[in-house]
């Protein structure tokens, strides 16, 4: 979602989305409860919630605290990543966890969210062939935004959406595992053209996590192997042979990435050290509740001086500077050390429980969905590494990863679909005895 008639043209519109699509949600599982309908199950998981509890409070109190709280509550503008969003991203979390209890609802999660790459990926390629009815070929620095709104968010996106989409196609049938083959591919291509050297670095851990957690259930034997290899290889000399806008654009990309001035590496890399030290400068002087969420674009004036070069200082003085480019950091800064181990301690316990119980799980299109979730969210981890929090990625991260625990919190034998109504429950019992 996107409005070109509104200053925010990307990150507003899906904001206003998320928050009227939670209340609807959230009003549906009320009204299941008041109905006796099959209710949605919440089970407590103390690795998990228990640092979602603490990071939820640290937060509040570093609002309290905050030099600015209307910043800290609503966020840096075209950005809006501020206690209103966390708490967006949190109710999404448990409203997954409650609602995704089995297999199908799963799949279908994952697949909505493989069908919507699928779109922004296309839209991003159809964007760098120039071909695009709305920005007319306006790419800043020749790399593509979709309906994300900025390259390297772009690429955050897809590092999630690409392990998801793969998961599916490993125990799909031959139909729907050739459409989201097509699909991974089409992302690979946009995530490619967005030139983000964190998107790239995230594919590649979500790629390992992923191959690392299904390497003994992969029964691919070599004849088929060099079957597959061969018709890719094939595919592309095809491609390449018949398609000549295809040629040009890899060209052309090939050649941005090389000689862009605006992408040359060191550059880049020294202005992520400035932030990030700019950013340790205030953790330092502020350690238990920082200077308030988003405050980090009205600090980053005081500090800045005294730990950036000159030179340096006077380019980022020629715009605001939203965030340090690393979403740990910019929690240290905004909301202090114990709000930055409380949240390290919810990636470690997510990442513990949908692990583990991808490993004992039997089914294998259960395994390879958590499995997808979890290559994702260790993707998604080294794109916040590099880049401002973003809607889209982390309200998915968020969602996702609930939708996974919301199935770990089943154990292993829990296979039935919906919780049986109370007027089921003899005949569920017969058949279970």
């Amino acid at each position: 979602m996107f409005n070109t008639r509104t200053a925010d043209v990307f990150y507003l519109p899906k904001l206003i989305a998320l928050w009227a699509l939670l209340t609807t949600v959230s009003f549906l599982l009320v009204l299941s409860i008041l109905t006796n309908e099959p209710r949605p199950r919440l089970r407590w998981i103390g690795v998990v919630d228990a640092p979602v509890a603490t990071f939820v409070v640290l937060i509040l109190v570093a609002l309290a605290a905050s030099t600015d709280r209307h910043q800290s509550l609503f966020g840096e503008a075209l950005q809006h990543q501020g206690v209103l969003t966390t708490l967006l991203y949190v109710g999404f979390f448990y409203v997954a966890r409650s609602l995704v209890r089995d297999l199908v609802r799963l799949r279908l999660l994952l697949a909505a969210t493989a069908i919507g790459a699928t779109v922004v990926a296309a839209y991003a390629i159809v964007q760098r062939l120039g071909l695009d009815p709305i920005w007319k070929g306006q790419l800043p620095s020749g790399r593509v935004f979709s309906t994300i709104g900025q390259a390297n968010a772009l690429a955050a996106y897809l590092v999630l959406a690409i392990p998801i989409t793969a998961a599916l196609a490993r125990t799909a049938g031959s139909v729907l595992r050739f459409a989201a083959l097509v699909a991974v591919g089409a992302m690979i291509s946009a995530l490619v053209l967005t030139y983000s050297r964190g998107g790239y670095v995230g594919l590649l851990l979500a790629a390992a996590v992923l191959t690392y957690g299904e390497m003994d259930r992969i029964r691919l034997p070599w004849g088929t192997a060099r079957a597959y290899v061969g018709g890719a290889l094939v595919a592309v000399a095809l491609a390449f042979a018949l398609v000549a806008p295809l040629r040009s654009t890899v060209a052309g990309a090939w050649d941005s990435a090389s000689h862009d001035s605006a992408l040359d590496h060191g550059e880049s890399f020294d202005r992520h050290l400035d932030l990030w030290r700019v950013a340790v400068e205030i953790v330092e002087d502020h350690p238990l509740v920082g200077t308030g969420p988003e405050t980090f674009p009205d600090q980053f004036a005081r500090y800045g001086p005294a730990v950036v070069p000159a030179a340096t200082m006077s380019y980022f003085e020629q715009f605001r500077v939203e965030s340090p480019h690393n979403n740990v950091l910019a929690l240290a800064a905004g909301a202090g050390i114990p709000a930055v181990i409380a949240y390290v301690a919810v990636l470690i316990g997510l990442a513990r429980t949908l692990w583990r119980r991808a490993r004992r799980e039997t089914d294998p299109a259960m395994r390879a969905a958590i499995m997808g979730i979890v290559a994702a969210g260790a993707g998604h981890v080294v794109t916040d590494s590099f880049m401002s929090a973003e809607v889209t990625g982390s309200w998915l991260f968020w969602t996702l990863t609930g939708g996974g625990i919301g199935i770990a919190a089943l154990g292993a034998a829990t296979t039935e679909a919906i919780a049986p109504h109370p007027s089921h429950a003899s005949e569920v019992r017969s058949r279970n005895d």
